[in-house]
C-alpha cells in the first residue's frame, strides 16, 4: 500500500493512528455534550419541581420528587467519572476540550489548583438557586 500511494508504512500507520484519535475525541465530546445537556435539565427539574409535586400530589410527588433525585444522581455521578476519565474539571479545562483544543502546562497546573475550590462554589450556588426558588414558589403557591 505505501508503494502505492507513494508514502512511508510510518506515515500510513500514523496517520490512521491520528485520525483513530481524533475521531476517539469527537466521539467523548459528543458523549460528553450528550450528558452535560442531560445532567443540566435534571438538575433544572430537581430545583424547579420539589414544591409542586408536593403540593399537587402530596406524598406521592415526594416520591416522584426522590425519584428525579436517584435519577439526578446517577447521572451525576456518570458525568463525574467521564470527566475524570477525560481530566477535565473546570469550567475552562472542558469548553477547551469541547472547542477541541488543549490548555497549555501552566494553565493546566493553574485549572487543577482551581478545581476544589470550584467544586465547593458550584455546589453552594446550586444550593442556594434551589432554596431560593423553591421558597419563592412556597410564597406564590398559597
Amino acid at each position: 500500500m505505501s508503494e502505492v500511494f507513494g508514502v512511508s508504512v510510518d506515515t500510513l500507520l500514523k496517520g490512521d493512528v491520528e485520525e483513530m484519535k481524533e475521531m476517539v475525541k469527537k466521539e467523548d465530546q459528543m458523549e460528553f455534550d450528550r450528558l452535560g445537556r442531560l445532567y443540566s435539565w435534571l438538575m433544572l427539574l430537581m430545583i424547579v419541581t420539589p414544591v409542586p409535586l408536593t403540593k399537587l400530589f402530596r406524598f406521592w410527588g415526594l416520591g416522584i420528587w426522590a425519584c428525579l433525585a436517584a435519577v439526578s444522581l446517577a447521572v451525576a455521578v456518570i458525568v463525574e467519572k467521564k470527566k475524570k476519565e477525560l481530566n477535565v474539571q473546570t469550567y475552562r479545562e472542558i469548553v477547551a476540550f469541547m472547542e477541541g483544543k488543549q490548555l497549555d502546562e501552566i494553565e493546566a497546573a493553574k485549572e487543577e489548583g482551581k478545581r476544589p475550590y470550584q467544586k465547593t462554589f458550584i455546589t453552594l450556588a446550586f444550593g442556594v438557586m434551589a432554596l431560593v426558588i423553591n421558597l419563592l414558589m412556597l410564597f406564590l403557591w398559597k
